[in-house]
């Protein structure tokens, strides 16, 4: 989504093109302003915050009410912010509430009301990894939100009215300016003030631009960092390129070359080969290892099975005689069977 960008003011939200810097899309609603847009992580609404107390979500295409969210907030709601995946969506109001709503296709239920601020929000920020949310508040507060207990973790206090807070891209960090001009790194695990960034008056800026003619109300980067669109309290919309210093190009390939095996055929990976080669032996190795018992196949291939050892003690088996023999047959009347009786050998007459 950064060929296109939304604006929100008085009666209408408004889509525009950031290479023509043409109006693609405008939303009127007419009597009632709007204080804070914008897009949903799958790009498929514009959610829009009123001053009539009301959320309001339209189709980016043709800008067709898909749901309403009547009476958010008492006063008006000021700020808002959904999760990546649309399904969570936090507000806040000029009353000082944050409201966590679960969002569906055809219902929108309200999950928790956290009452913390004491004046009304200016901003709202969920983190990158969907857990925590942050609210910025001018009585001089930062309320970092659990998203899954939906109770407050931490407070960020100072003697400044928060005008705007968002996250460091990993998460671990708060970057808050407020109306003592000062930006400022926060901790967000502890709550401790990092470090004070810039000044107005002291600092040293890198690169300005000259082209509003009114104070800026807000101003976003693009989601490929390339562009930066800004507007300002006399109506003007103005698109910035960043400079290539500052653009995060990808990383090149890993220099490291990675060795390619030469495809094998069929038959080479079928192959196996019969003889290994034994490794030489270690220092540690034992020179002298006790034989292997024999396998069950040596043990059945050591065995005599054939029919002429099973009974081969017996004088009386005439299998049992060797044909070379020279000795004389024994009578069967002294010498007796070892066989019992009722068994015969299988091929006797």
């Amino acid at each position: 989504m950064s060929g296109v960008f939304a604006t929100a003011g008085a009666g209408s939200v408004r889509v525009w093109c950031v290479q023509s810097a043409r109006e693609l899309l405008r939303i009127v609603v007419p009597n009632f302003t709007c204080a804070a847009v914008l897009f949903s992580g799958d790009g498929k609404s514009i959610v829009s915050a009123w001053n009539d107390g009301n959320i309001r979500a339209f189709t980016p295409l043709t800008g067709r009410l898909m749901y309403c969210i009547l009476n958010t907030h008492n006063k008006g709601t000021s700020a808002l912010d959904m999760t990546s995946d649309g399904r969570t969506l936090i507000s806040g109001g000029c009353e000082g509430q944050v409201r966590v709503w679960d969002i569906k296709p055809e219902t929108q239920t309200l999950k928790k009301v956290l009452k913390e601020h004491k004046s009304p929000v200016s901003a709202i920020q969920v983190s990158p990894n969907d857990i925590e949310a942050v609210s910025a508040g001018t009585d001089g507060s930062c309320i970092i939100w659990d998203l899954m207990s939906l109770s407050r973790r931490q407070v960020l206090y100072a003697n400044t009215l928060f005008m705007c807070a968002c996250w460091e891209p990993r998460g671990c960090q708060l970057l808050t300016a407020g109306s003592d001009r000062r930006v400022a790194y926060w901790e967000a695990a502890t709550g401790n003030l990092a470090r004070e960034l810039w000044k107005y008056q002291e600092g040293i800026y890198t690169h300005a631009g000259l082209g509003h003619a009114g104070a800026v109300t807000c101003c976003r980067f693009s989601p490929d960092g390339r562009h930066i669109v800004s507007t300002c309290a006399a109506g003007g919309i103005v698109v910035w390129k960043v400079p290539e210093q500052y653009i995060q190009k990808e990383k090149p390939p890993s220099a490291v070359r990675k060795v390619v095996e030469s495809p094998k055929s069929l038959k080479q990976e079928l192959h196996l080969p019969l003889e290994k080669k034994t490794s030489p032996k270690t220092l540690h190795e034992r020179q002298y290892k006790l034989p292997a018992a024999p396998s069950k196949v040596e043990k059945i291939e050591a065995m005599n099975t054939s029919r002429s050892s099973v009974h081969s003690c017996c004088p009386c088996d005439l299998t049992a005689r060797s044909k070379d023999s020279n000795k004389s047959t024994p009578k069967s009347g002294t010498v007796k069977c070892c066989r019992p009786p009722g068994i015969y050998v299988l091929g006797e007459a």
